[in-house]
Parts: structure tokens; C-alpha cells; sequence
């Protein structure tokens, strides 16, 4: 309080708030008053972060008084003033960090929620201020040179990459100039429209029809699940969060083993284990209540990047993995696109050629991008107002930098930060490639298969580990048969037989 005092005589008004803040938490964890030590901070002005805090404070003194309904109606406040503060952000990034503002204050929202109503609420709002929204910036002559710049450099990489045996361990000074260029362009350019709020939970409930939501989330150490099933809303105790991560790293390892060699003894092994005990911590307690239904299924961090597939209760079972359950919503009422079919492939994969020739007897018509027509340009072009899209090619997922995340092609990567200049992303996009439905940045789910729904693409088939090349094609076909015979994109890819190689493919958004 005595920093407070001399910040303030300073003329640090803002700074002296966020130290009475802080003096107000060290007096609530001590089991001591603090409303006094509150009195003059102000909620309504200064930054983002400092009223953030006073809220966070506010709630914290209420719920130390036993005001829980005072201490949600905080939370929700502060809430409200981090998702008008990313609201104010265009760059897909920096709106997801945004989120980091309100981390403690959301944690204690979940830890104060009395119903699985409310707790769903909050989880909700939690995830409309992490994720991206669907924005349509004007066009940036120098973003797009410098993206141009940074597909020449990657080639001249993997070029000397296939010389020298070995990937070289670290960017090159040029080619990480160039991503920061490409960063700074993008966080300065305005977004030109308003992301959308978090769903109303009734909304949802009616468009999930006989359909069964399972929204997963972490309270403490502990993970829970809030089911919406005909109109119900149902809270489920999950299991610790520690022994569910360790036990997804487990599946994730086995599979990734399994995906170069799908005879392999102790992948086989590890991976049964692993399946049978995070089906019996995630689904077992909800199996009765799901009753064999068409699930969607809102993970919460690394559950984002699990290979659902492989767990017991989901073999041979529609299901969609989605970022929340309001995008889900917004994935859903998207209407039809009656627009082309694309199919791509990317160069040095050795099935990619067989792969597309499988699916032209189903798409007559469609646009067949290969070779040297195969280019980033013109496949982010020929994308923009399909309703069906197939790309195989290679696939690289940035860890740390999500948004540099790439597909392969003829003349460089297509990278993350290229698709925003979508006007009408794809229905449905399949991204028959490595790793490229993984994500960064926890439940913002950063990544190329999480931004084109952030874009208002409906359905992404990606996957979340390395894909066998040569267990494709055929599996490929078979989807896209059931595909073009009607089938929802879920039930296709669940009742298509699903080789090892393929373990990592997901269903993601509407389905």
C-alpha cells in the first residue's frame, strides 16, 4: 500500500491501482480483510489489464464475505472487459494472448459456478475472448510481398535441406526478418468487423437436434465435462488433469510410432493402454448418459490434439472435435456453399498424385490443381467459395508459432497467415497431410485447421499426428464416396474402415 501511495503521488495512477490490487490478494490469502484496501480503485477506466484486476479483486473480496452470487457477477465484468479489449484486435494472435489477461479470473469463475448452466457460461465466454474471429481485412501489398519472399527462401531451405541430409537446426537471419515482417503487418492492419459473442447456451441445445454435446474444461487440478442432451445440462467429474495429459502424450507417442510402422509391438501395446485408460477417464462416466449418440466434443487444452479416433467408445462413431461449443454453432448454421470442388496435390509426396486421381471419377467437374499449377497462390485463390476442397501434400506444424504452420507446394509453403485473405472459405476442406490439424495456443486452437473454421470454413478433415502416405488414397476414396452420397462428413469418416496410418484424422466444427 505504501508503493501504491508513492505511485500515485507519481502520477502513476493506474500502476498504484494495480499495486492496491495486489496488496488486496496477499490480504485475501492470508485470511484478511480487503474491501478497504479496494475502495479506490477504479473499474471503469485505465488499461484493459488494470481493470481486469480490480474486477479479479472485486471477486475475490466478494467470495471471501461469502457473495458468491456478487464474486460471478465480478468474474463476468471482467470477463467483459478482456472481450471488449480483444475485440479491439485484428491479428489472430494477439487476440488469443488477450485471453492470458483474464486466465485467474476465468479459473475462479469455474471454481465459484453453482450449476452446470453457469459453468458452461463462463467456460464459454472464457473461449469467445481466445478465439480468433472471422475478419476481413483489407488487402496489404507489403504482408503480400513479404509472404511471397518468405515461399522463395523456404524453397531455397529445402532445397539445401535435401542437400545436406539434415534440416538446418534454426531459421535463417533472412527468412525470420521476414516473419516478423509478416507478424507486424498483420497486427497492424485493421479487422473490419466485429468478432461474434459467445452463443446462447438454449441456442445450442436447439440445433444439436440428437446430438450430444460434451465440453470438456479444467477446474484446479481436476478436468470436468458439461453435457447439453436434449435440452439438459448435466456436470461430470472427469479425473485429475495431470494423469489425463500424461496418459494423452502416451497415445500421441504411440501413435506417431505407429504411423511408420503400423506393425510395431510396443507402439501396439502402448497404444491400447493409453486408448482404454483416457476412454475410461473422458467417456465412461458419460456412457450412459450419451446412449450411442453423434457427439460433439469441446476438449479443453492438449485434449485438442488428441487422436480421438483410436478411443474405444468412438470407434465407428460420428463425432466432430470443435474449439467451443459456439463455434460449433456458428460452424452449423453456416449455410450451404454451391460452389466448385478442388483437389490439390503437393509435390515430393509419393501417393499424393494416386490420391487425387481416386477422387476425379467423384468430382468431374472439379478444379485439378498438381505439378507446377499446384502453387500457393493459386490454391488459396481456387479455394476461395468451394464447397468441397482435397489437399494432400506435406505438412508442418509450427510449434510456438502456429500462424507459420505450412502445406508444401510447387512453389513454397502455403502458410497459416495466407488464408485470411479467403473471402468465402471452403464447406468442407480435407487436409490429407501430417500434423497439420494440430494447434497452438491452448483453447484458441491456433493452427491451419482451427483458423479456417475461425474463418468460417464448416467442416476441416485434418490430422493431428504424422498420416502414413500410402494408407491414404484408398481411405481417401472411401470417405469421399460416402461423402458425395450424402453423408454428414462425420459418419463418412466414422464408418469408412481407418488404417493405422490414418489414426490421426479428425473431424473438426460443424461435421
Amino acid at each position: 500500500m505504501a508503493t501504491a501511495e508513492r505511485l500515485e503521488s507519481g502520477g502513476w495512477a493506474d500502476a498504484a491501482d494495480e499495486a492496491r490490487i495486489v496488496a488486496a490478494r496477499v490480504a485475501l490469502s492470508l485470511g484478511r480483510p480487503a474491501g478497504h484496501l479496494l475502495s479506490s480503485v477504479g473499474r471503469a477506466s485505465g488499461p484493459a489489464s488494470a481493470q481486469i484486476a480490480a474486477w479479479h479483486a472485486a471477486a475475490l473480496e466478494r467470495s471471501a464475505r461469502a457473495d458468491r452470487k456478487g464474486a460471478v457477477a465480478a468474474v463476468r465484468l471482467g470477463l467483459q472487459v478482456t472481450e471488449d479489449h480483444a475485440e479491439a484486435l485484428g491479428a489472430l494472435d494477439l487476440r488469443a494472448r488477450a485471453s492470458g489477461l483474464a486466465t485467474e479470473l476465468a479459473e475462479l469463475g469455474l471454481d465459484l459456478a453453482g450449476s452446470a448452466r453457469e459453468l458452461l457460461a463462463i467456460e464459454e465466454r472464457r473461449r469467445a475472448i481466445a478465439r480468433p474471429a472471422r475478419v476481413r481485412p483489407p488487402k496489404d501489398p507489403e504482408r503480400a510481398a513479404a509472404l511471397a519472399a518468405l515461399r522463395a527462401l523456404s524453397v531455397e531451405r529445402t532445397a539445401d535441406t535435401a542437400r545436406a541430409g539434415t534440416a538446418p537446426p534454426v531459421l535463417s537471419r533472412e527468412m525470420a526478418d521476414l516473419e516478423a515482417k509478416v507478424r507486424a503487418r498483420t497486427r497492424h492492419r485493421p479487422s473490419g468487423a466485429a468478432p461474434p459473442r459467445s452463443a446462447g447456451i438454449a441456442e445450442i441445445a436447439a440445433a444439436l437436434g440428437d446430438r450430444a454435446l460434451v465440453e470438456m474444461l479444467a477446474i484446479g487440478p481436476d478436468l470436468h465435462a458439461v453435457t447439453i442432451i436434449d435440452g439438459l445440462l448435466q456436470r461430470h467429474h472427469l479425473g485429475t488433469r495431470d494423469a489425463v495429459v500424461q496418459q494423452a502424450g502416451l497415445l500421441r507417442y504411440a501413435v506417431r510410432r505407429l504411423a511408420g510402422n503400423d506393425r510395431d509391438p510396443q507402439a501396439l501395446d502402448a497404444l491400447a493402454g493409453a486408448a482404454g485408460r483416457l476412454d475410461g477417464h473422458l467417456l465412461a462416466p458419460l456412457r450412459a448418459d450419451l446412449d450411442g449418440r453423434d457427439l460433439v466434443i469441446a476438449p479443453t487444452g492438449a485434449l485438442h490434439g488428441l487422436p480421438w479416433a483410436v478411443l474405444p467408445s468412438l470407434a465407428g462413431r460420428p463425432f466432430t472435435i470443435v474449439p467451443s461449443a459456439s463455434a460449433w454453432l456458428r460452424a452449423h448454421d453456416a449455410g450451404p456453399v454451391d460452389g466448385h470442388t478442388v483437389l490439390v496435390a503437393g509435390p515430393d509426396l509419393r501417393h499424393a498424385g494416386r490420391e487425387i486421381d481416386a477422387l476425379r471419377p467423384l468430382y468431374p467437374d472439379a478444379i485439378v490443381l498438381d505439378g507446377e499449377n499446384a502453387r500457393a497462390e493459386t490454391v488459396r485463390d481456387a479455394l476461395d467459395g468451394a464447397s468441397v476442397a482435397h489437399i494432400a501434400a506435406h505438412g508442418e506444424f509450427r510449434q510456438g508459432n502456429a500462424l507459420f504452420s505450412r502445406l508444401r507446394l510447387a512453389d513454397g509453403p502455403l502458410l497459416v497467415h495466407d488464408l485470411d485473405e479467403l473471402t468465402v472459405p471452403p464447406r468442407v476442406i480435407v487436409l490429407s497431410a501430417c500434423d497439420i490439424g494440430r494447434a497452438d495456443e491452448g483453447d484458441a486452437v491456433l493452427g491451419m485447421a482451427g483458423v479456417l473454421l475461425a474463418l468460417g470454413a464448416g467442416t476441416v478433415i485434418a490430422s493431428v499426428a504424422p498420416v502414413r502416405d500410402a494408407a491414404t488414397p484408398d481411405f481417401m476414396a472411401a470417405f469421399h464416396a460416402r461423402l458425395t452420397s450424402g453423408q454428414r462428413p462425420s459418419r463418412a469418416l466414422a464408418t469408412v474402415p481407418r488404417p493405422l496410418g490414418a489414426a490421426g484424422l479428425l473431424c473438426m466444427g460443424a461435421g
